[in-house]
């Protein structure tokens, strides 16, 4: 997880700085390798990594908690609080 969502941030940079940048500005072509790089490579990269569980852990523990409780009631979140930490293995044993 980790190793995807550091390339996903290093292709999403690659795409959007010089040389890619500034050569997509003048030719169509190089621009759109630009979106491919961005919809094709770097946005699957950055949702295998995961991300919104590392941000999680940047919210005060009850907010965590009642985030990812209200989450969890909508089926949107397969994260669950317990004993003040993040446990997936809760949410894996309750689907199998």
């Amino acid at each position: 997880e980790v190793a995807c969502f550091i390339a996903g941030w290093l292709v999403l940079a690659a795409a959007l700085m010089p040389p890619v940048h500034t050569l997509g500005e003048m030719l169509f072509s190089v621009h759109m390798v630009e979106h491919e790089l961005l919809m094709a490579v770097a946005a699957p990269l950055l949702v295998l990594g995961r991300p919104l569980i590392a941000f999680l852990w940047a919210l005060p523990q009850p907010a965590r908690r009642d985030l990812c409780h209200l989450l969890r009631q909508v089926g949107q979140w397969p994260v669950c609080v317990e004993r003040g930490g993040m446990d997936e293995r809760a949410h894996l044993q309750s689907t199998s």
